[in-house]
């Protein structure tokens, strides 16, 4: 008897910790007089350019796929979170959603292959054709 041995999906990529930059401001949301004081929100930002976690054709779609957006500025990729209480978590939050970013630049999108209409469905589409065309002449008027 064989064993068949599947190999597991490709893991995707992540940004290493040591490259993310983390910026920290008050924030709106939960934690009533708690968010004026403390500096809840959570901006992570990574310079996508000097990054050894990614090959050189990555780096460039990445920063081709969010060439002017609002989360890419002077080669610099940020997220941010205000989700929770927490510094920390909104921290983590922070760095998740940037991983998810950059995971989702990478996607690689087949295209679609249009196929062309089946006999059947170009019968029904002239027949359906001819149908309408009998309705418009009987609006016709009629000449005696």
């Amino acid at each position: 008897m064989k064993e068949i041995f599947m190999s597991k999906a490709e893991e995707p990529k992540q940004i290493p910790e040591v490259e993310i930059e983390y910026t920290f401001a008050t924030s709106g949301g939960p934690g009533g007089q708690n968010v004026n004081k403390v500096n809840t929100k959570a901006f992570a930002s990574w310079n996508i350019a000097a990054s050894s976690a990614f090959t050189v054709e990555e780096k460039q779609r990445i920063m081709d796929f969010y060439a002017g957006r609002k989360c890419l500025s002077d080669g610099f990729l940020t997220a941010y979170s205000t989700e929770t209480r927490s510094q920390t978590q909104n921290r983590k939050l922070a760095a998740a959603r940037l991983n998810e970013l950059a995971e989702e630049a990478l996607k690689i999108i087949k295209e679609r292959i249009s196929t062309k209409p089946t006999k059947g469905g170009v019968e029904r589409r002239l027949e359906a054709k001819e149908h309408r065309g009998r309705i418009k002449e009987f609006r016709k008027k009629v000449e005696y």
